[in-house]
């Protein structure tokens, strides 16, 4: 099966030179498609399948079944670590994450601001020791396999004079 998104559109195309009548049914309904195709936001979410019933001026049939998942749902992510922190040598990231979608790898990445991608850790500690004081910034990106993205950030500030929390 494959996953679509909310604002997908699906546009069958048909290869024959001598097509004489085309049907195409939705969840086992019979339905019409032009050329602007199947606009699934207008569907629920879940499995469906689009069948494509092809006859040639001979009298041939092909048929053929194309399942798919439509997801409109994003991720949720809730932040556990404290935002906009002031710390020394150390920053704790800890986040939790739901989607009923989620691939097994690749779905979570935090860019950290030396430009090392930390992937599917949902807490991590970031060594900042060798980073200049200043404010920081560290991107967390999360995508089901629909390709539902969220985007969120964590703000730090780093002061080498303070003592962080054990």
């Amino acid at each position: 099966d494959d996953f679509v998104k909310s604002n997908h559109i699906i546009i069958p195309e048909i290869i024959e030179d001598n097509l004489a009548s085309i049907t195409y049914t939705l969840d086992g309904n019979l339905i019409q498609l032009n050329s602007t195709g199947l606009d699934t936001s207008t569907l629920d979410d879940g499995k469906h399948s689009l069948t494509i019933n092809a006859v040639d001026k001979f009298g041939l049939t092909n048929l053929e079944v194309f399942s798919f998942t439509l997801d409109s749902k994003y991720p949720t992510l809730e932040l556990q670590s404290k935002n906009n922190t002031i710390v020394s040598k150390r920053l704790d990231i800890q986040v939790s994450i739901s989607d009923q979608n989620l691939p097994t790898s690749n779905y979570l990445s935090f860019l950290l601001p030396n430009g090392e991608r930390i992937v599917d850790q949902k807490s991590y500690s970031f060594d900042v020791g060798d980073l200049e004081e200043g404010e920081y910034s560290i991107d967390i990106s999360i995508q089901d396999m629909a390709k539902n993205n969220l985007l969120s950030k964590i703000m730090f500030e780093i002061d080498h004079s303070v003592v962080d929390p054990p």
